[in-house]
Protein backbone atom coordinates (compact mmCIF):
# COMPACT_ATOMS: atom_id res chain seq x y z
CA UNK A 1 0.00 0.00 0.00
CA UNK A 2 1.34 3.67 -0.71
CA UNK A 3 1.38 5.47 1.97
CA UNK A 4 4.39 7.76 1.49
CA UNK A 5 5.72 10.80 2.96
CA UNK A 6 3.52 13.21 1.35
CA UNK A 7 0.41 11.79 2.00
CA UNK A 8 1.64 11.48 5.42
CA UNK A 9 2.27 14.87 5.30
CA UNK A 10 -1.12 15.61 4.45
CA UNK A 11 -2.72 13.63 7.39
CA UNK A 12 -0.54 15.02 9.74
CA UNK A 13 -2.11 18.71 8.61
CA UNK A 14 -5.59 17.10 8.74
CA UNK A 15 -4.85 16.03 12.44
CA UNK A 16 -3.18 19.56 13.52
CA UNK A 17 -6.17 21.47 12.41
CA UNK A 18 -9.20 18.86 14.03
CA UNK A 19 -7.49 16.34 16.19
CA UNK A 20 -5.34 18.52 18.52
CA UNK A 21 -7.29 19.44 22.00
CA UNK A 22 -9.14 15.93 22.22
CA UNK A 23 -9.63 13.18 24.36
CA UNK A 24 -8.63 9.96 24.16
CA UNK A 25 -11.28 7.55 25.48
CA UNK A 26 -10.16 4.78 24.94
CA UNK A 27 -7.16 2.62 23.83
CA UNK A 28 -7.23 -1.15 21.67
CA UNK A 29 -5.55 -3.14 19.81
CA UNK A 30 -7.04 -4.80 16.59
CA UNK A 31 -3.83 -6.94 16.60
CA UNK A 32 -0.23 -6.49 17.24
CA UNK A 33 0.75 -3.68 14.92
CA UNK A 34 -2.43 -2.05 14.90
CA UNK A 35 -3.47 0.70 17.55
CA UNK A 36 -6.28 2.42 17.88
CA UNK A 37 -6.88 5.57 19.86
CA UNK A 38 -10.51 6.91 20.30
CA UNK A 39 -10.41 10.49 20.38
CA UNK A 40 -13.45 12.95 21.93
CA UNK A 41 -15.65 15.18 19.59
CA UNK A 42 -16.92 14.72 16.48
CA UNK A 43 -15.96 17.16 13.75
CA UNK A 44 -14.68 14.79 13.01
CA UNK A 45 -12.12 13.17 15.52
CA UNK A 46 -13.35 9.71 16.13
CA UNK A 47 -10.93 6.94 15.96
CA UNK A 48 -7.51 7.68 15.06
CA UNK A 49 -5.42 4.11 13.50
CA UNK A 50 -1.85 3.80 14.16
CA UNK A 51 -0.66 0.96 11.82
CA UNK A 52 2.82 -0.10 11.43
CA UNK A 53 2.11 -3.27 9.61
CA UNK A 54 4.53 -4.26 6.64
CA UNK A 55 1.98 -3.80 4.20
CA UNK A 56 -0.81 -1.44 5.55
CA UNK A 57 1.27 0.89 7.49
CA UNK A 58 -0.48 4.44 7.92
CA UNK A 59 -1.80 6.84 10.17
CA UNK A 60 -5.61 8.25 9.49
CA UNK A 61 -8.55 9.07 11.51
CA UNK A 62 -11.51 6.23 10.85
CA UNK A 63 -14.81 4.65 12.87
CA UNK A 64 -16.40 1.87 13.73
CA UNK A 65 -13.39 -0.05 14.95
CA UNK A 66 -14.34 -2.42 17.69
CA UNK A 67 -11.13 -4.29 20.12
CA UNK A 68 -10.92 -7.95 19.99
CA UNK A 69 -10.60 -9.44 23.44
CA UNK A 70 -8.26 -12.18 21.84
CA UNK A 71 -5.65 -9.32 21.13
CA UNK A 72 -3.38 -8.20 23.97
CA UNK A 73 -0.04 -7.49 23.41
CA UNK A 74 2.20 -5.24 25.65
CA UNK A 75 2.60 -2.20 23.53
CA UNK A 76 -1.43 -2.11 23.85
CA UNK A 77 -1.12 -2.41 27.56
CA UNK A 78 1.06 0.33 27.91
CA UNK A 79 -1.12 2.50 25.77
CA UNK A 80 -3.87 2.36 27.79
CA UNK A 81 -2.37 2.75 30.66
CA UNK A 82 -0.34 6.47 29.25
CA UNK A 83 -3.33 7.02 27.31
CA UNK A 84 -5.88 7.11 30.25
CA UNK A 85 -7.75 9.96 29.65
CA UNK A 86 -4.39 12.10 28.01
CA UNK A 87 -5.22 14.77 25.68
CA UNK A 88 -3.69 14.82 22.07
CA UNK A 89 -1.68 18.20 22.01
CA UNK A 90 0.53 17.86 18.64
CA UNK A 91 0.82 16.01 15.69
CA UNK A 92 4.48 16.41 13.84
CA UNK A 93 6.54 15.09 10.82
CA UNK A 94 9.73 14.04 11.60
CA UNK A 95 11.56 16.42 8.58
CA UNK A 96 10.11 14.79 5.40
CA UNK A 97 10.54 11.12 6.65
CA UNK A 98 7.95 8.49 7.12
CA UNK A 99 7.62 9.19 10.86
CA UNK A 100 5.14 10.85 12.81
CA UNK A 101 5.41 11.74 16.76
CA UNK A 102 2.14 12.44 18.57
CA UNK A 103 2.66 14.25 21.72
CA UNK A 104 -0.16 13.74 24.91
CA UNK A 105 -0.73 15.64 27.95
CA UNK A 106 -2.06 14.77 31.24
CA UNK A 107 -0.20 11.23 30.91
CA UNK A 108 -1.54 8.55 33.09
CA UNK A 109 -3.90 11.70 34.71
CA UNK A 110 -0.85 13.32 36.34
CA UNK A 111 -1.74 16.63 34.85
CA UNK A 112 -1.23 18.81 31.84
CA UNK A 113 2.34 18.74 32.00
CA UNK A 114 3.10 14.70 32.70
CA UNK A 115 3.90 14.02 28.85
CA UNK A 116 4.26 11.03 26.51
CA UNK A 117 4.83 10.13 23.00
CA UNK A 118 3.88 8.39 20.62
CA UNK A 119 6.13 7.47 17.56
CA UNK A 120 5.01 6.03 14.33
CA UNK A 121 7.45 4.70 11.88
CA UNK A 122 5.95 3.59 8.38
CA UNK A 123 8.70 2.06 6.64
CA UNK A 124 7.30 -1.07 4.87
CA UNK A 125 9.43 -4.09 6.67
CA UNK A 126 10.58 -1.70 9.31
CA UNK A 127 7.62 -0.06 10.72
CA UNK A 128 6.82 0.11 14.52
CA UNK A 129 5.07 1.51 16.75
CA UNK A 130 6.75 2.94 19.99
CA UNK A 131 5.91 4.74 23.13
CA UNK A 132 8.02 7.14 24.89
CA UNK A 133 8.22 9.31 28.26
CA UNK A 134 8.87 12.93 28.46
CA UNK A 135 13.12 11.88 28.81
CA UNK A 136 12.78 9.83 25.26
CA UNK A 137 12.87 6.70 26.70
CA UNK A 138 11.09 3.62 25.55
CA UNK A 139 8.63 2.56 27.19
CA UNK A 140 7.40 -0.23 24.70
CA UNK A 141 7.48 -1.12 21.25
CA UNK A 142 5.35 -3.42 19.33
CA UNK A 143 8.54 -4.99 18.08
CA UNK A 144 11.74 -5.46 19.75
CA UNK A 145 14.66 -4.94 17.96
CA UNK A 146 17.94 -6.34 19.77
CA UNK A 147 21.25 -5.48 18.68
CA UNK A 148 22.15 -8.59 16.91
CA UNK A 149 18.98 -7.29 14.27
CA UNK A 150 19.96 -4.17 14.42
CA UNK A 151 23.58 -2.52 15.43
CA UNK A 152 22.97 0.85 14.99
CA UNK A 153 19.71 1.75 16.33
CA UNK A 154 18.21 -1.04 19.03
CA UNK A 155 14.76 -0.64 20.22
CA UNK A 156 13.97 -2.14 23.29
CA UNK A 157 11.90 -0.70 26.47
CA UNK A 158 14.11 1.36 28.47
CA UNK A 159 16.58 2.56 26.08
CA UNK A 160 16.84 6.12 24.96
CA UNK A 161 14.99 6.03 21.69
CA UNK A 162 16.90 6.73 18.13
CA UNK A 163 15.07 8.02 15.37
CA UNK A 164 15.94 6.40 12.29
CA UNK A 165 18.93 7.44 9.82
CA UNK A 166 18.09 10.30 7.36
CA UNK A 167 20.83 8.90 5.31
CA UNK A 168 22.11 12.70 4.45
CA UNK A 169 19.52 13.46 2.24
CA UNK A 170 17.68 17.15 2.18
CA UNK A 171 13.76 17.89 2.85
CA UNK A 172 12.49 19.39 -0.33
CA UNK A 173 11.02 21.95 0.79
CA UNK A 174 14.77 22.88 2.29
CA UNK A 175 17.06 23.41 -1.09
CA UNK A 176 16.39 26.59 -3.35
CA UNK A 177 17.57 25.87 -7.02
CA UNK A 178 21.19 26.67 -6.67
CA UNK A 179 21.55 24.33 -3.98
CA UNK A 180 19.81 21.63 -5.91
CA UNK A 181 22.26 21.60 -8.74
CA UNK A 182 25.24 21.22 -6.26
CA UNK A 183 24.12 17.57 -5.16
CA UNK A 184 24.37 16.68 -8.60
CA UNK A 185 27.73 14.48 -8.15
CA UNK A 186 27.25 11.35 -10.07
CA UNK A 187 28.14 12.09 -13.85
CA UNK A 188 26.66 8.79 -14.79
CA UNK A 189 22.99 8.81 -12.49
CA UNK A 190 20.13 9.47 -14.60
CA UNK A 191 17.51 12.54 -13.05
CA UNK A 192 15.57 9.15 -11.73
CA UNK A 193 18.38 7.95 -9.42
CA UNK A 194 19.46 11.44 -8.09
CA UNK A 195 16.09 12.06 -7.14
CA UNK A 196 15.60 9.29 -4.79
CA UNK A 197 19.52 9.24 -3.91
CA UNK A 198 18.99 13.25 -3.04
CA UNK A 199 15.59 13.85 -1.42
CA UNK A 200 13.88 12.44 1.69
CA UNK A 201 10.17 10.72 1.17
CA UNK A 202 11.44 10.48 -2.61
CA UNK A 203 8.56 7.92 -3.55
CA UNK A 204 7.95 6.50 -7.19
CA UNK A 205 4.74 8.80 -7.13
CA UNK A 206 5.90 11.66 -5.40
CA UNK A 207 9.35 11.27 -7.98
CA UNK A 208 7.21 11.25 -11.06
CA UNK A 209 4.80 13.91 -10.45
CA UNK A 210 7.46 16.62 -9.44
CA UNK A 211 9.57 15.57 -12.48
CA UNK A 212 5.95 15.30 -14.62
CA UNK A 213 5.55 19.21 -13.25
CA UNK A 214 8.86 20.03 -14.00
CA UNK A 215 8.91 18.88 -17.02
CA UNK A 216 11.86 17.29 -16.85
CA UNK A 217 12.23 13.72 -18.14
CA UNK A 218 13.16 10.57 -15.21
CA UNK A 219 15.49 9.22 -18.04
CA UNK A 220 17.44 12.22 -18.70
CA UNK A 221 21.48 12.58 -17.09
CA UNK A 222 21.10 14.02 -13.91
CA UNK A 223 24.75 16.65 -14.88
CA UNK A 224 22.56 17.61 -18.07
CA UNK A 225 19.95 19.57 -16.30
CA UNK A 226 20.50 23.44 -16.70
CA UNK A 227 19.97 26.35 -14.01
CA UNK A 228 16.00 26.79 -15.83
CA UNK A 229 15.36 22.43 -14.57
CA UNK A 230 16.33 23.18 -11.20
CA UNK A 231 14.36 26.59 -11.05
CA UNK A 232 11.24 24.61 -12.28
CA UNK A 233 12.02 21.43 -10.06
CA UNK A 234 11.58 23.48 -6.92
CA UNK A 235 8.69 25.15 -7.73
CA UNK A 236 7.09 22.14 -8.36
CA UNK A 237 8.73 20.51 -5.00
CA UNK A 238 6.93 23.69 -3.21
CA UNK A 239 4.08 23.14 -5.19
CA UNK A 240 3.78 19.70 -3.80
CA UNK A 241 4.13 20.52 -0.51
CA UNK A 242 1.95 23.54 -0.38
CA UNK A 243 -0.86 21.34 -1.39
CA UNK A 244 -0.25 18.25 0.93
CA UNK A 245 -0.54 20.86 3.24
CA UNK A 246 -4.00 22.35 2.28
CA UNK A 247 -5.48 19.42 0.83
CA UNK A 248 -8.75 18.40 2.88
CA UNK A 249 -10.01 16.04 0.13
CA UNK A 250 -7.77 13.37 -2.17
CA UNK A 251 -7.90 11.53 -4.99
CA UNK A 252 -8.16 7.64 -5.34
CA UNK A 253 -6.30 5.90 -8.07
CA UNK A 254 -7.47 2.90 -9.65
CA UNK A 255 -3.79 1.66 -11.64
CA UNK A 256 -3.27 -1.26 -13.70
CA UNK A 257 -0.15 -1.76 -11.03
CA UNK A 258 -2.04 -0.95 -7.79
CA UNK A 259 -4.99 1.48 -6.70
CA UNK A 260 -3.91 4.11 -3.81
CA UNK A 261 -5.25 7.46 -2.42
CA UNK A 262 -3.05 10.71 -2.89
CA UNK A 263 -3.58 14.17 -1.58
CA UNK A 264 -2.85 16.04 -4.70
CA UNK A 265 -4.20 15.79 -8.73
CA UNK A 266 -1.32 13.81 -10.61
CA UNK A 267 -0.86 15.05 -13.59
CA UNK A 268 1.66 11.84 -13.87
CA UNK A 269 -0.97 8.88 -14.12
CA UNK A 270 -2.69 9.60 -17.19
CA UNK A 271 -3.65 6.02 -17.06
CA UNK A 272 -4.94 5.42 -13.85
CA UNK A 273 -8.88 6.51 -12.98
CA UNK A 274 -9.30 9.04 -10.19
CA UNK A 275 -11.92 10.01 -8.43
CA UNK A 276 -11.61 13.27 -5.91
CA UNK A 277 -12.61 11.86 -2.41
CA UNK A 278 -14.14 14.80 0.21
CA UNK A 279 -11.93 13.57 3.03
CA UNK A 280 -8.11 12.33 2.88
CA UNK A 281 -8.91 9.89 5.93
CA UNK A 282 -11.53 8.52 4.08
CA UNK A 283 -9.41 8.16 0.99
CA UNK A 284 -7.13 6.10 3.09
CA UNK A 285 -9.78 4.10 4.83
CA UNK A 286 -11.82 3.27 1.92
CA UNK A 287 -8.65 2.06 -0.05
CA UNK A 288 -7.04 0.57 3.03
CA UNK A 289 -10.49 -1.61 3.30
CA UNK A 290 -10.58 -2.84 -0.55
CA UNK A 291 -6.59 -4.33 -0.33
CA UNK A 292 -7.10 -5.53 3.17
CA UNK A 293 -9.92 -7.85 2.21
CA UNK A 294 -8.38 -8.25 -1.30
CA UNK A 295 -4.73 -9.38 0.78
CA UNK A 296 -7.21 -11.48 3.44
CA UNK A 297 -8.79 -13.85 -0.08
CA UNK A 298 -5.27 -14.11 -1.15
CA UNK A 299 -4.01 -15.19 2.08
CA UNK A 300 -6.84 -17.59 2.25
CA UNK A 301 -6.64 -18.97 -0.99
CA UNK A 302 -2.56 -19.42 -0.12
CA UNK A 303 -3.21 -21.72 2.23
CA UNK A 304 -6.45 -23.83 0.58
CA UNK A 305 -4.16 -24.33 -1.86
CA UNK A 306 -1.27 -25.40 0.26
CA UNK A 307 -3.32 -27.86 2.08
CA UNK A 308 -4.69 -28.90 -1.25
CA UNK A 309 -1.71 -29.53 -3.13
CA UNK A 310 -0.37 -31.37 0.29
CA UNK A 311 -3.46 -33.52 -0.09
CA UNK A 312 -2.63 -34.25 -3.94
CA UNK A 313 0.87 -35.18 -2.87
CA UNK A 314 -0.27 -37.94 -0.87
CA UNK A 315 -2.72 -39.38 -3.57
CA UNK A 316 0.02 -39.36 -5.72
CA UNK A 317 2.56 -41.07 -3.49
CA UNK A 318 -0.80 -43.44 -2.79
CA UNK A 319 -1.22 -43.94 -6.66
CA UNK A 320 2.17 -45.03 -6.98
CA UNK A 321 2.26 -47.03 -4.24
CA UNK A 322 -0.70 -48.99 -5.13
CA UNK A 323 0.75 -49.59 -8.92
CA UNK A 324 3.67 -51.51 -7.11
CA UNK A 325 1.26 -53.44 -4.76
CA UNK A 326 -0.72 -54.22 -7.95
CA UNK A 327 2.58 -55.63 -9.95
CA UNK A 328 4.12 -57.47 -6.98
CA UNK A 329 -0.03 -59.04 -6.96
CA UNK A 330 0.21 -60.27 -10.12
CA UNK A 331 3.72 -62.00 -9.39
CA UNK A 332 1.25 -63.96 -6.28
CA UNK A 333 1.57 -67.48 -8.14
CA UNK A 334 5.44 -66.92 -8.51
CA UNK A 335 5.77 -66.53 -4.72
CA UNK A 336 3.54 -69.57 -3.87
CA UNK A 337 5.70 -72.02 -6.47
CA UNK A 338 9.17 -70.66 -4.79
CA UNK A 339 7.53 -72.12 -1.35
CA UNK A 340 6.11 -75.41 -2.77
CA UNK A 341 9.62 -75.58 -4.42
CA UNK A 342 10.99 -75.76 -0.92
CA UNK A 343 8.22 -78.38 0.39
CA UNK A 344 9.25 -80.57 -2.41
CA UNK A 345 13.47 -80.59 -1.81
CA UNK A 346 13.41 -80.21 2.18
CA UNK A 347 16.02 -83.01 1.85
CA UNK A 348 18.49 -81.41 -0.15
CA UNK A 349 18.37 -77.85 1.46
CA UNK A 350 21.43 -77.48 4.12
CA UNK A 351 20.73 -75.58 7.18
CA UNK A 352 22.02 -72.28 7.20
CA UNK A 353 22.00 -71.56 3.52
CA UNK A 354 21.22 -68.20 2.34
CA UNK A 355 19.84 -69.58 -1.11
CA UNK A 356 19.28 -72.91 -2.96
CA UNK A 357 18.39 -73.89 -6.90
CA UNK A 358 15.59 -76.35 -6.48
CA UNK A 359 14.00 -78.40 -9.08
CA UNK A 360 10.40 -76.12 -10.35
CA UNK A 361 7.50 -78.85 -9.49
CA UNK A 362 5.49 -77.54 -12.52
CA UNK A 363 7.93 -77.54 -15.12
CA UNK A 364 10.19 -80.87 -15.40
CA UNK A 365 13.96 -80.07 -15.90
CA UNK A 366 13.73 -76.61 -15.19
CA UNK A 367 15.26 -74.55 -11.85
CA UNK A 368 14.28 -72.23 -9.77
CA UNK A 369 17.14 -70.01 -7.91
CA UNK A 370 14.97 -69.66 -4.19
CA UNK A 371 16.22 -66.75 -1.32
CA UNK A 372 16.55 -68.59 1.60
CA UNK A 373 16.69 -67.01 5.31
CA UNK A 374 19.77 -68.63 6.76
CA UNK A 375 18.07 -68.45 10.47
CA UNK A 376 15.18 -69.96 9.73
CA UNK A 377 14.45 -73.89 8.92
CA UNK A 378 13.51 -75.20 5.46
CA UNK A 379 9.93 -75.50 7.05
CA UNK A 380 10.01 -72.19 8.09
CA UNK A 381 10.85 -70.47 4.73
CA UNK A 382 8.22 -72.08 2.91
CA UNK A 383 5.77 -71.05 5.51
CA UNK A 384 7.09 -67.93 4.94
CA UNK A 385 6.86 -68.10 1.33
CA UNK A 386 2.62 -69.18 1.87
CA UNK A 387 2.23 -66.45 3.92
CA UNK A 388 3.50 -63.68 1.97
CA UNK A 389 1.38 -65.52 -0.98
CA UNK A 390 -1.60 -65.45 1.15
CA UNK A 391 -1.02 -61.56 1.39
CA UNK A 392 -0.59 -61.03 -2.39
CA UNK A 393 -3.51 -63.15 -3.23
CA UNK A 394 -5.81 -61.23 -1.07
CA UNK A 395 -4.66 -58.06 -2.16
CA UNK A 396 -4.83 -58.94 -5.84
CA UNK A 397 -8.82 -58.97 -5.50
CA UNK A 398 -8.56 -55.58 -3.68
CA UNK A 399 -6.27 -53.64 -5.31
CA UNK A 400 -8.28 -52.55 -8.22
CA UNK A 401 -10.56 -50.59 -5.39
CA UNK A 402 -8.22 -49.20 -3.94
CA UNK A 403 -6.33 -47.87 -7.44
CA UNK A 404 -9.73 -46.71 -8.24
CA UNK A 405 -10.52 -44.65 -5.46
CA UNK A 406 -7.24 -43.25 -5.47
CA UNK A 407 -7.97 -42.05 -8.88
CA UNK A 408 -10.99 -40.80 -8.14
CA UNK A 409 -9.77 -38.56 -5.27
CA UNK A 410 -7.16 -37.29 -7.53
CA UNK A 411 -9.04 -36.15 -9.90
CA UNK A 412 -11.60 -34.61 -7.27
CA UNK A 413 -7.94 -33.03 -6.40
CA UNK A 414 -7.75 -31.70 -9.37
CA UNK A 415 -11.20 -29.60 -9.60
CA UNK A 416 -10.83 -28.35 -6.09
CA UNK A 417 -7.50 -26.88 -7.09
CA UNK A 418 -8.71 -24.93 -10.05
CA UNK A 419 -11.80 -23.97 -8.02
CA UNK A 420 -9.33 -22.40 -5.65
CA UNK A 421 -7.70 -20.88 -7.76
CA UNK A 422 -10.14 -19.30 -9.98
CA UNK A 423 -12.71 -17.74 -7.03
CA UNK A 424 -12.81 -14.06 -6.35
CA UNK A 425 -15.34 -14.33 -3.98
CA UNK A 426 -14.53 -14.43 0.11
CA UNK A 427 -18.01 -16.53 0.69
CA UNK A 428 -16.78 -18.67 -1.77
CA UNK A 429 -13.55 -19.15 -1.03
CA UNK A 430 -15.10 -19.91 2.74
CA UNK A 431 -17.64 -22.93 0.85
CA UNK A 432 -14.40 -24.33 -0.26
CA UNK A 433 -12.73 -23.95 3.03
CA UNK A 434 -15.93 -25.83 4.96
CA UNK A 435 -16.20 -28.35 2.33
CA UNK A 436 -11.88 -29.06 2.49
CA UNK A 437 -12.63 -29.59 6.36
CA UNK A 438 -15.33 -31.58 5.53
CA UNK A 439 -13.51 -34.23 3.72
CA UNK A 440 -10.53 -34.17 6.20
CA UNK A 441 -8.05 -31.80 4.23
CA UNK A 442 -7.62 -29.23 6.96
CA UNK A 443 -6.90 -29.85 10.11
CA UNK A 444 -9.72 -28.32 12.93
CA UNK A 445 -6.56 -25.62 13.69
CA UNK A 446 -6.12 -24.62 10.27
CA UNK A 447 -10.11 -23.99 9.75
CA UNK A 448 -9.72 -20.64 10.34
CA UNK A 449 -13.66 -20.07 10.24
CA UNK A 450 -15.02 -22.82 11.97
CA UNK A 451 -18.69 -22.43 11.86
CA UNK A 452 -19.96 -23.98 8.23
CA UNK A 453 -21.75 -21.85 5.92
CA UNK A 454 -25.34 -21.46 6.64
CA UNK A 455 -26.17 -23.04 3.37
CA UNK A 456 -24.61 -24.48 0.25
CA UNK A 457 -25.83 -22.32 -2.60
CA UNK A 458 -26.37 -23.41 -6.28
CA UNK A 459 -26.50 -20.63 -8.91
CA UNK A 460 -28.96 -20.12 -11.82
CA UNK A 461 -29.81 -17.96 -14.84
CA UNK A 462 -32.99 -18.19 -17.02
CA UNK A 463 -33.04 -18.44 -20.80
CA UNK A 464 -36.29 -18.57 -22.83
CA UNK A 465 -38.33 -19.34 -20.54
CA UNK A 466 -35.88 -22.32 -18.80
CA UNK A 467 -34.32 -22.12 -15.44
CA UNK A 468 -30.26 -23.47 -15.61
CA UNK A 469 -29.06 -23.99 -12.04
CA UNK A 470 -25.05 -24.87 -11.37
CA UNK A 471 -22.53 -25.73 -8.83
CA UNK A 472 -18.96 -25.26 -8.76
CA UNK A 473 -17.85 -27.41 -5.29
CA UNK A 474 -18.24 -30.17 -4.87
CA UNK A 475 -20.64 -30.28 -2.30
CA UNK A 476 -22.55 -27.78 -4.83
CA UNK A 477 -22.69 -30.37 -7.20
CA UNK A 478 -23.95 -32.80 -4.48
CA UNK A 479 -26.49 -30.21 -3.92
CA UNK A 480 -27.59 -29.62 -7.66
CA UNK A 481 -28.23 -33.97 -8.17
CA UNK A 482 -30.55 -33.79 -5.36
CA UNK A 483 -32.91 -30.92 -6.86
CA UNK A 484 -32.42 -32.72 -9.63
CA UNK A 485 -36.06 -33.91 -11.61
CA UNK A 486 -35.64 -37.28 -13.45
CA UNK A 487 -36.38 -35.72 -16.46
CA UNK A 488 -34.12 -32.64 -15.98
CA UNK A 489 -31.27 -32.82 -17.93
CA UNK A 490 -27.96 -32.87 -16.20
CA UNK A 491 -24.71 -32.07 -18.00
CA UNK A 492 -20.80 -32.11 -17.22
CA UNK A 493 -17.51 -32.20 -18.92
CA UNK A 494 -16.27 -35.76 -20.19
CA UNK A 495 -13.58 -36.70 -17.71
CA UNK A 496 -12.41 -33.27 -17.07
CA UNK A 497 -12.74 -31.88 -13.45
CA UNK A 498 -15.49 -29.21 -13.12
CA UNK A 499 -18.82 -28.10 -12.23
CA UNK A 500 -22.23 -29.52 -12.76
CA UNK A 501 -24.90 -28.02 -15.01
CA UNK A 502 -28.58 -28.66 -14.57
CA UNK A 503 -31.85 -27.68 -17.04
CA UNK A 504 -35.34 -27.78 -15.73
CA UNK A 505 -36.87 -29.67 -18.51
CA UNK A 506 -40.72 -29.03 -16.98
CA UNK A 507 -40.77 -33.03 -17.82
CA UNK A 508 -40.71 -32.51 -21.06
CA UNK A 509 -37.04 -32.99 -21.95
CA UNK A 510 -37.37 -33.89 -26.08
CA UNK A 511 -38.70 -30.09 -26.24
CA UNK A 512 -35.96 -28.23 -24.55
CA UNK A 513 -34.67 -26.03 -27.56
CA UNK A 514 -31.09 -26.46 -28.93
CA UNK A 515 -30.21 -22.87 -28.18
CA UNK A 516 -30.59 -23.28 -24.55
CA UNK A 517 -28.96 -27.14 -24.32
CA UNK A 518 -25.80 -25.62 -26.57
CA UNK A 519 -26.00 -22.29 -23.77
CA UNK A 520 -25.60 -24.98 -20.77
CA UNK A 521 -23.04 -27.16 -22.36
CA UNK A 522 -20.88 -23.88 -22.93
CA UNK A 523 -21.43 -22.67 -19.44
CA UNK A 524 -20.93 -26.48 -18.05
CA UNK A 525 -17.38 -26.33 -20.38
CA UNK A 526 -16.70 -22.74 -18.88
CA UNK A 527 -17.28 -24.23 -15.21
CA UNK A 528 -14.36 -27.13 -15.82
CA UNK A 529 -10.45 -27.01 -16.31
CA UNK A 530 -10.32 -26.52 -20.13
CA UNK A 531 -12.41 -23.25 -20.26
CA UNK A 532 -9.41 -21.69 -22.14
CA UNK A 533 -9.68 -24.66 -24.39
CA UNK A 534 -11.53 -23.56 -28.13
CA UNK A 535 -13.90 -26.79 -28.06
CA UNK A 536 -14.74 -29.13 -25.10
CA UNK A 537 -16.40 -32.90 -25.04
CA UNK A 538 -19.18 -32.03 -22.68
CA UNK A 539 -21.82 -35.22 -21.98
CA UNK A 540 -25.33 -34.71 -20.94
CA UNK A 541 -28.13 -37.22 -19.57
CA UNK A 542 -31.58 -37.00 -18.14
CA UNK A 543 -30.73 -36.68 -14.42
CA UNK A 544 -32.22 -40.78 -13.58
CA UNK A 545 -28.97 -41.58 -15.12
CA UNK A 546 -27.02 -40.29 -12.98
CA UNK A 547 -25.94 -40.99 -9.48
CA UNK A 548 -23.67 -40.57 -6.58
CA UNK A 549 -21.26 -43.38 -6.03
CA UNK A 550 -21.36 -44.02 -2.03
CA UNK A 551 -17.66 -43.45 -0.62
CA UNK A 552 -16.84 -41.12 -3.73
CA UNK A 553 -15.35 -37.68 -3.06
CA UNK A 554 -18.37 -34.53 -3.28
CA UNK A 555 -19.62 -34.22 -6.83
CA UNK A 556 -18.05 -38.03 -8.09
CA UNK A 557 -21.15 -39.42 -10.16
CA UNK A 558 -21.95 -42.37 -12.33
CA UNK A 559 -23.82 -41.75 -15.54
CA UNK A 560 -25.14 -43.91 -18.31
CA UNK A 561 -27.41 -43.41 -21.13
CA UNK A 562 -25.87 -40.13 -22.71
CA UNK A 563 -24.94 -37.58 -25.91
CA UNK A 564 -22.11 -36.00 -26.03
CA UNK A 565 -21.96 -31.98 -27.41
CA UNK A 566 -18.75 -30.01 -28.47
CA UNK A 567 -18.87 -26.50 -27.71
CA UNK A 568 -16.90 -23.57 -26.82
CA UNK A 569 -16.47 -22.39 -23.26
CA UNK A 570 -18.76 -19.78 -22.57
CA UNK A 571 -20.77 -18.63 -19.31
CA UNK A 572 -24.03 -17.47 -19.24
CA UNK A 573 -25.40 -14.03 -18.21
CA UNK A 574 -27.65 -13.03 -15.86
CA UNK A 575 -26.83 -15.28 -13.28
CA UNK A 576 -27.89 -15.24 -9.71
CA UNK A 577 -27.73 -17.04 -6.68
CA UNK A 578 -30.55 -19.15 -5.49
Amino acid sequence: MLFDSLMLRAVVSQLRDSACGARVVRVFQTSRMQAIVELSGDTPPGQLVLSCCPQFGRIHLDDGWEPDPAVNYPVGAVLRRWLRSAVLVDVAQRQFDRVVRLQFANARGLGPQARCYVILEIMGRHSNLIVLDEDNTILETAKHIPADLNRYRQILPGLDYVPPPDFDKHHPGDLIPEQLSTTVTDSQATVSAWFRATLQGASDVFRDEALARADIPATQQANQLQSADFQRLHAALAELLEASDSARQAWTYACPDADFAYPVKLQSRADCRAEAVSDISAAVAAIVSHQMAGAGLEEQRKRLLQAAQRAMDRVHKRIAERRESQQQAKDADSVRKLGEAILASLRHIPTGATEASLPDPYEPGRSLNVALNPEMTPQANAQKYFARYKKLASLQGRIGSFLRAARRERHYLEGLLDQIQQVADIAELEALEHEMAQQGYLKKQQTKRAPAPAQIEVRSATLMGYTILWGKSGLQNDKLLRLARADDIWLHTRKTPGGHVLIRTHNRPEQVPQEVLLAAAQHAAWLSKRRLDSAVAVDYALAKYVRRLKGTPPGYVHYTDHKTLHVAPAGINGARGS
